[in-house]
């Protein structure tokens, strides 16, 4: 990975975060899907970038694809990451409540 790579990994991770906060969770994924190539998936950096791309997953109603990068991510050569990847996977397979009618 090159210093260049490196500092538009890092552009598009900062972009795709405004983004999400912002509501933008399609454009979010695809800045983490694009830092993270740039990254390297198995960097600690790479892994920061996975557990965003994970919460846009999410709240784009993209379960699978969530649930498939936890897996991943439990696996992660960094222990932080790994430890975010089965937390997430424990809240995202966790059984959904029912609300009660009126709420």
């Amino acid at each position: 990975m090159t210093k260049d790579s490196l500092n538009v990994a890092r552009t598009l991770y900062q972009q795709g975060q405004d983004a999400f906060a912002g509501g933008r969770y399609r454009e979010a994924v695809e800045q983490f899907e694009q830092a993270v190539a740039l990254a390297q998936a198995t960097t600690s950096l790479g892994g920061e970038i996975q557990t965003w791309l994970v919460n846009a997953y999410s709240a784009l109603d993209r379960e699978t694809d969530a649930i498939a990068l936890c897996e991943v991510l439990s696996r992660h050569p960094d222990l932080e990451t790994r430890k975010q990847g089965k937390a997430l996977l424990y809240i995202l397979q966790a059984p959904k409540l029912k609300r009660p009618s009126n709420w």
